[in-house]
């Protein structure tokens, strides 16, 4: 409430049963504006009696309106009515200050300003953690007003866009779990070109693939952020559609990755799909045809913090929900290996608080890799009997099976491409 050196000039009330026949006309002048500005209809007396009953019967959960008078005159000069909401961005309880009116000749002495601070501090005793503010787009000196008290602005357009892409995430929550969209032509943008080309990464191709079959890519080793998977299987940047036509790569990620607005839909549009069992069942089982290559990073998050640049370590002796996959749908595994994958960055032991080090780059500068050469080895496919039951010692035995082709797919390759001091490690 402002106040001068010897009394106040102005009171702010919230409204009641008393104040309505002064509010009316204050609500009329009101919607009038809107009327010129913007040919919203005008609204009757009964309803705008509504609204403000409404507020005063239930202040708590619905809003409250403010009325503003001259102190000593008692004379009505303005009000604003402010609405409870809630946001899931803030976790808790929102103020929309949805009106806000000062009759012109009481314009330009600052009376505005105090009716805002006035509504923030009831905000505040209302719980709302946030007061925002909406005003016609073409209102400049309300908005001059708003943004000179620091509210936020909260202009309905952007409210209806977020509600109609939170009503799409919804409807096309199954999207990941199905294939995803696949567009070839996102998965060939030149930007992609230009992030293989930064390390380089380059594709190489043991063994042609029927592509009336089902496979499964065992990826190795994860890495930091097992960029080398992303660049070769979720784009078509190094020519993978080319060495193996026909075939459609899905880089299959944690469910969570699909939780970020517009990441989601540039994952789902390069064919990436969630790794869980009923995603990998849909694409195996035929509903989506043949010729689909599930590329599963195997060892998921904890070969990522075994990383070292001197040791491949593979977190994969217990891995076999992959293996138990493959019998049940009768898919071929085929191993895969990124020679370089582990050199993208540096890891560092800490002072013993990091028990597995700490990757620079992660921690100092971003995401930015190490410029290495990456080359990513696909190996033969080892063909699979379907078995829709299999019992353990099968897939005991295809695993074993799995771990000596990935161990002579290493042992092959490892010099080719500069490596051949690494070594090997299966945990």
């Amino acid at each position: 409430m402002a106040t001068s050196e010897t009394e106040p000039r102005w009171s702010i009330e919230i409204v009641n049963e008393n104040d309505l026949v002064d509010l009316l006309p204050l609500m009329h002048a009101y919607c009038e504006f809107y009327h010129q500005t913007e040919q919203i209809p005008i609204i009757s007396d009964d309803a705008l009696m509504g609204v403000s009953r409404a507020l005063i019967a239930n202040p708590t959960h619905e809003g409250i309106q403010l009325i503003v008078r001259d102190f000593k005159e008692r004379t009505p000069i303005g009000f604003a009515t402010i609405y409870w909401c809630w946001s899931t961005l803030i976790g808790g309880r929102s103020a929309i200050m949805n009106d806000l009116f000062i009759c012109e000749q009481y314009r330009g002495q600052g009376i505005a300003d105090i009716v805002i601070t006035e509504c923030a501090r009831q905000a505040r005793e209302h719980g709302a953690l946030s007061l925002a503010w909406e005003t016609s787009i073409d209102n400049k000196r309300a908005q001059t007003v708003y943004n000179r008290s620091g509210a936020s602005k909260s202009h309905r357009w952007t409210l209806t866009i977020c509600f109609i892409y939170v009503c799409w995430i919804y409807f096309d929550r199954r999207t990941d779990l199905q294939g995803g969209r696949w567009s070839n032509r996102i998965r060939q943008l030149p930007i992609f070109r230009q992030f293989v080309n930064y390390f380089p990464l380059k594709l190489i191709k043991s063994e042609d693939l029927d592509s009336n079959q089902n496979y499964i890519f065992g990826f190795h080793p994860h890495g930091a952020f097992s960029l080398s998977a992303l660049g070769n299987f979720g784009t078509d940047a190094t020519n993978f559609s080319i060495l193996f036509p026909n075939i459609r790569p899905h880089l299959m990620l944690l469910h969570i990755q699909f939780q970020f607005p517009f990441t989601r839909e540039v994952l789902l549009n390069l064919g990436v799909c969630c790794v869980s069992k009923d995603s990998c069942e849909y694409l195996l089982s035929g509903k989506s045809g043949k010729g689909n290559a599930l590329v599963i990073i195997i060892g998921g998050a904890r070969e990522m913090y075994l990383t070292k640049n001197d040791t491949m370590i593979l977190y994969l002796k217990t891995r076999k929900g992959f293996i138990t996959l493959a019998l049940k749908h009768g898919a071929s595994l085929v191993p895969v290996i990124s020679f370089g994958e582990n050199e993208l960055y540096q890891r560092y032991t800490c002072f013993n608080l990091f028990p597995n080090g700490i990757v620079w780059g992660r921690l100092f500068a971003g995401h930015i890799p190490r410029r290495c050469p990456v080359v990513t080895v696909v190996g033969k496919p080892i063909h699979v009997k379907q078995n829709i039951n299999p019992i353990s010692e099968e897939i005991d035995q295809l695993h074993n099976q799995y771990i000596q082709a990935v161990e002579q797919l290493f042992e092959v390759n490892k010099h080719k491409y500069s490596l051949g001091y690494v070594k090997l490690e299966i945990v």
